[in-house]
This record gives structure tokens, sequence and C-alpha cells, in this order.
């Protein structure tokens, strides 16, 4: 059986290729988030809103996943916006 990948159904690609967790089981690459990709996504942001800025951006140096993760504009709202 092979897989289909989302362009066949007139999704787009993610411009980071990073997918939601959602689809975790259709998935053929293994995450790159580690032991993270257990977590749901809601409980991962809110572990990052503890980081400071600058700990924010290094963390989003790691790779694609976590640099997505950490340019959510939720996270950024609350430094500039307080």
């Amino acid at each position: 059986m092979t897989a289909m990948s989302s362009e066949s159904f007139g999704i787009p690609r993610h411009p980071l290729d990073v997918r939601p967790i959602g689809n975790v089981y259709t998935a053929t690459k293994v995450s790159c988030t580690g032991r993270f990709s257990r977590l749901p996504e809601e409980v991962f942001v809110q572990i990052l809103e503890h980081l400071e800025p600058t700990s924010l951006l290094r963390l989003g140096a790691t790779n694609r996943s976590l640099y997505a993760f950490s340019r959510l504009d939720e996270l950024w709202k609350n430094f500039f916006i307080t």
C-alpha cells in the first residue's frame, strides 16, 4: 500500500514541512521533537510560555518543528503586550 501525499488531496504543504500532531500515525518521518511529541500541542505550548525570549529563539534554532512552535504569535504577544 502506498502512502498518498497531502498534495494529492489539494492540501498545501507547510513551508517548514511541519505536520500537525493529528498526523502522527500516518507520518512517514520520525518527529524531531523527541519525547515532546507525546504531549498534546496545547500542553507543549503551555510549557513554552514559561521560557524567556532568548530561550525561545535558541530552542527554535534546533530544528524545523521547534522553530515553528517557537514562532507562535501567542507566545510572543505576552512579551510585547503587557
